[in-house]
């Protein structure tokens, strides 16, 4: 599982397996849902301090997001950190990634959704990719 935080600070996690076994096939764990582990990280409570340094040294990023804050008669510096929930997304890319053929984005998109309804927004519990696709069966099937 990789992650990256608005600052595109990688959070990984990792684990040990023999070079002797097929390689692919333990690259594809994550999406099989094996193992289905997890990892907490902390919420940043003093964001708006990391915003702030981060527009002092006029961080593109973080100058096109203030643009379209101002745009909007909003300013980052003046969010509660619980509006940058959450702080920790899966690696994209606007020219995808080579070996992986499956929809990336619609994983992206049940991960936003899952982290729209959680109420604890001190900590973040990341989870495999098959975990996101299985919350999103459960709510279709609910329909």
């Amino acid at each position: 599982m990789i992650h990256l935080n608005l600052f595109g600070k990688v959070y990984f996690q990792t684990d040990t397996y023999s070079l002797t076994n097929d390689l692919l096939a333990i690259l594809r764990l994550p999406y099989r849902g094996f193992p289905a582990s997890k990892m907490k990280i902390s919420m940043q409570d003093k964001i708006g301090l990391s915003i702030q340094k981060a527009l002092l040294k006029k961080n593109t990023y973080w100058m096109k997001e203030q643009e379209k804050a101002y745009l909007k008669g909003d300013n980052l510096l003046a969010r509660q950190a619980e509006e940058f929930y959450p702080q920790l997304y899966p690696p994209q890319s606007e020219i995808g990634f080579c070996q992986i053929k499956m929809d990336y984005l619609s994983d992206y998109k049940r991960f936003c959704r899952y982290y729209n309804n959680i109420k604890n927004k001190k900590v973040q519990t990341l989870h495999p990719p098959i975990f996101y696709d299985k919350i999103g069966e459960k709510k279709i099937r609910r329909l």
